[in-house]
């Protein structure tokens, strides 16, 4: 039987005025003023960026008093055109510690969110800035302040494109600078369209003082540049063309696939990985994240120094799924890892994966990590081993932000194989005050699985595109 067109004209026409209707329903909001609570779980745009906000955007280590998601307002800034800096200001009126005799107190605020640019590819956004307004009553200066830490990756390419770190030690630039720490502003440059920027502020005192932070402002800008950006071209025509003409092979390829995932699903009845501490991953023991399942034992967290650093009710884990990566963000933050003066702090951390029907290809780790005076972060890695094998190991930096990606060459994994995962963070500083120090602020771990053939949503599609065309051919 001869194909024609006007056979399946209707539902084309059907389809694509259906799909003018979702995009109306579900266009991305302009972003207004809310809470971090609001804002969690959500996207919106402010001119040509589109922010995403994930499911756990913010998190808090109480200082005098707790500050929910709820209580921290969010302020969209700028209008988001070139060379206007855009972004957020962000507000509460209690992230604050106060010492009255102790040997430290802390608190810790932690913001994650995304950044994309919608302009055309001739943009690019190339800065990023970070500005907090704080006060801080320092009785024996300088033994109190703010050691703030950015990290800025591209979520296209995976790599790290630059950090911000500052140590503020006065309510004024001249100030802060003159007692040995940073201006309360800081500016990181790179090129990039889609990046995340993750920021651990990070409020310390040692003796009879305060601290408190009352807004952070965080901004993007960007503008042309000279080499446009290549136009992406798409084969969907030609693909369902394909699809409509080996439909009767199609369907029953794709009939005895999907009875093959869903029998498979079943079989799995490990929990997925969700947002929690620690000590409920190790109190769980397995749970599974993109069809890999994660075993957490009991001692596979430690800590030893006299610097400071969490139980491990006192690390928040969130789950990793971006394309073929899988893993998890940890942020020790209640309270946050440091040493101040002379103090060292010692932790590690460790846990399989196994996938089970994908290999393995590469495995990344990042940290943010913020080091002044005679801070250092000198032996801390991260691990990937097969048994006994180690198959690859990033070092982290020594004395400034950002972590790297482990080594991409060796030999794709095969399915079912138990994977090790060890991070081992040394942190240590000496002499006097607040300008000596180090501050681990998160880190994280995926794995770079290889792609499957199919995924359940080409299954779905494809399911419906036979459909389609069975129902217009018996018409």
């Amino acid at each position: 039987m001869a194909f024609h067109w006007r056979r399946i004209r209707p539902i084309f026409y059907g389809l694509g005025f259906g799909f003018l209707l979702c995009q109306a329903a579900f266009a991305t909001p302009v972003c207004g003023v809310g809470t971090m609570a609001s804002y969690a779980h959500s996207s919106c745009t402010i001119g040509n960026f589109l922010f995403t906000f994930g499911n756990n955007p913010y998190i808090y280590a109480p200082g005098d008093v707790n500050v929910p998601a709820s209580s921290v307002v969010v302020t969209p800034y700028g209008t988001g055109t070139p060379n206007d800096p855009t972004g957020f200001l962000f507000s509460a009126n209690n992230w604050k510690t106060t010492n009255t005799g102790q040997p430290f107190t802390a608190a810790d605020i932690n913001l994650t969110f995304n950044a994309q640019l919608l302009a055309p590819s001739i943009f690019q956004i190339h800065n990023a800035n970070l500005t907090l307004s704080v006060s801080i009553a320092d009785l024996d200066s300088p033994t109190a302040g703010v050691l703030a830490g950015e990290n800025i990756n591209d979520n296209l390419t995976l790599s790290t494109l630059g950090s911000i770190n500052l140590t503020v030690l006065s309510n004024t630039d001249s100030g802060s600078v003159a007692a040995g720490g940073t201006p309360l502003s800081g500016t990181a440059y790179f090129q990039s369209r889609n990046l995340q920027v993750n920021k651990d502020i990070n409020l310390l005192t040692i003796g009879p003082n305060s601290v408190q932070v009352h807004s952070i402002l965080e901004t993007f800008t960007y503008s042309a540049v000279p080499e446009p950006g290549p136009a992406l071209l798409t084969a969907a025509g030609i693909g369902l063309f394909l699809l409509i003409r080996r439909r009767k092979r199609m369907q029953h390829l794709l009939g005895i696939l999907v009875f093959t995932i869903l029998v498979s699903a079943s079989a799995h009845a490990t929990p997925l990985c969700a947002v929690g501490t620690l000590q409920s991953y190790l109190s769980v023991g397995q749970c599974t994240l993109g069809g890999v399942l994660f075993t957490f034992n009991p001692g596979a967290y430690t800590k030893s120094g006299t610097g400071m650093a969490p139980t491990a009710t006192g690390v928040t884990v969130t789950p990793i799924i971006s394309g073929h990566q899988v893993g998890f963000q940890f942020t020790p933050n209640a309270p946050a890892p440091a040493t101040v003066g002379n103090q060292t702090e010692h932790l590690v951390l460790t846990y399989t994966a196994q996938a089970a029907s994908v290999g393995v290809k590469s495995f990344i780790a990042r940290d943010t990590v913020s080091t002044h005076g005679t801070g250092t972060f000198s032996g801390s890695k991260a691990t990937l081993k097969k048994g006994s094998t180690t198959l690859s190991t990033v070092t982290f930096p020594t004395t400034t932000s950002g972590g790297g990606t482990g080594s991409p060459s060796f030999a794709t994994v095969p399915p079912g194989t138990i994977l090790t995962i060890t991070d081992d963070f040394m942190l240590k500083s000496t002499g006097l005050g607040l300008t000596n120090n180090t501050h681990l602020s998160n880190f994280t771990n995926t794995l770079m699985l290889t792609p499957e053939p199919l995924t359940s949503m080409l299954f779905g599609a494809g399911l419906m595109v036979v459909g389609l065309v069975k129902r217009c051919k018996k018409s």
